[in-house]
């Protein structure tokens, strides 16, 4: 299946005596495209602004480039003395290159093209296009936001650590791997439209991977459940159920008796119309010792076409 998920890219322009930056949406396509030109699945091209540090002892590398958000290791398998010339503390680099993980693991770039400019100046000629960041200091790998991720498979409460799910935009999928090392496992999941952003590294089998790296990288760009729903106050008879909204919502609890993990039973239902966006709703007349099902459909309450679907929870009363 192709990728048709959306990062977005600036687009450095010449013009006057400066340059304009322009977001352009792209498709992810097997690689990173836009109109005239389509790069491989582990090939990337961006930018490093203003050098503050280059180290290299060779001609090959590897070369440590480092600017004030960033950083890269570039290496030359078959050497480039004129590169090693020319670059010099202050210049603009700006590549094109391969994506490769050496001995260590971690992530080179290996250029196929670059320029070199001070940073004063206007690049000569086309220039490319140039991701928003090249790279993550700290995963040492390019970073990439993912546009409109309609659903995420398994789509769970919690966000779980070691776990890889699928992101979808409605049309294509990609894989989305959660690093324990992070803050996300135990954050909640919450409901879609989304935006991730993401470095782009590779799994075991060197397949591009999407890794997050803090919660704060998932943005709700629609309206839908920031958190919940959750149980609370379980008793034989009822319980209580909690969500937040991230706008002012009227909701409709769905809920029955389990059967099954394939088939949620939904057979009764809660509404209210309150236009609130944090709740605590009491749900009574529940049987005892008893496992349910349940979920919670938002509708905002400014906006009936807006509405948002909970995953599956279940509880069991005493």
């Amino acid at each position: 299946m192709k990728f048709a998920l959306v990062l977005i890219l600036t687009l450095l322009i010449a013009c006057g005596d400066g340059t304009e930056d322009i977001t352009q949406e792209v498709s992810f396509d097997g690689g990173i495209s836009q109109a005239r030109r389509t790069l491989s699945a582990d090939s990337i091209r961006g930018w490093l602004s203003s050098l503050t540090e280059i180290a290299g002892t060779s001609n090959k590398g590897p070369f440590y480039f480092q600017d004030d958000i960033s950083a890269i290791e570039i290496w030359f398998p078959d050497g480039n003395q004129e590169f090693v010339d020319s670059v010099k503390v202050g210049n603009r680099l700006t590549l094109i290159g391969d994506i490769v993980l050496d001995s260590r693991g971690m992530v080179q770039i290996h250029p196929s093209q670059y320029f070199i400019r001070d940073s004063r100046q206007i690049l000569p000629g086309a220039t490319p296009l140039a991701l928003d960041t090249v790279v993550s200091f700290r995963y040492q790998s390019a970073l990439a936001r993912i546009i409109g991720i309609e659903s995420i498979t398994p789509h769970e409460l919690y966000w779980q650590a070691n776990t890889v799910y699928q992101v979808s935009d409605g049309v294509s999928t990609a894989n989305l791997y959660i690093d324990p090392d992070t803050d996300i496992p135990g954050k909640f999941v919450g409901s879609f439209l989304k935006n991730i952003s993401a470095i782009i590294t590779r799994d075991s089998l060197g397949n591009p991977i999407f890794v997050p790296r803090s919660i704060d990288d998932f943005t709700l760009t629609g309206f839908g459940f920031i958190s919940g729903p959750t149980i609370s106050n379980i008793s034989s008879n009822s319980v209580k159920v909690n969500f937040v909204a991230s706008a002012p919502a009227d909701y409709t609890i769905q809920y029955g008796v389990f059967l099954n993990d394939s088939t949620p039973n939904i057979t009764q239902s809660l509404s209210a119309s309150i236009g609130a966006t944090t709740y605590s709703v009491q749900l009574n007349g529940l049987q005892a010792a008893t496992k349910y099902d349940l979920r919670v459909v938002l509708v905002n309450h400014d906006d009936d076409d807006e509405d948002a679907l909970s995953v599956i929870i279940n509880f069991t009363t005493l």
